[in-house]
């Protein structure tokens, strides 16, 4: 009876383990950490000169926030961490306006209570 309630215990513990991040949690997690970088970046620019500064970033190419988009994430490699985080090695397209660039790139993600966090490792 003790044995099979321990049985019973760990695997409802390993139930609970999220596994590794699906293409689709790291397309989510990267988008929103880009769209928040830009943020930062135009938060920045406007203490410093105003939306003039924002404008002038955008004329170098500068995306609007809520006009980048990414799309096609292919996992190529993955690796848990001892922490539980997950090293991926991720190729995705990113389109912002009318512009179009496909990047390869490594991140960690970090499974939050909000879902999937994409953070550069260091």
């Amino acid at each position: 009876m003790l044995r099979a309630a321990c049985v019973g215990l760990l695997l409802a513990l390993l139930a609970g383990c999220s596994g590794p991040p699906a293409e689709s949690d790291v397309q989510t997690a990267l988008e929103t950490r880009i769209r928040q970088d830009i943020q930062k970046a135009e938060a920045q620019a406007r203490a410093i000169g105003g939306e003039a500064s924002v404008e002038l970033m955008r004329s170098f190419g500068s995306p609007k926030p809520e006009d980048l988009h990414i799309r096609n994430v292919e996992i190529l490699e993955s690796e848990e961490l001892d922490n539980g985080d997950y090293e991926v090695r991720i190729r995705f397209d990113t389109d912002f306006g009318e512009r179009s660039n496909t990047s390869t790139t490594k991140l960690i993600m970090q499974d939050t209570d909000d879902g999937w966090r994409a953070t550069l490792p260091s």
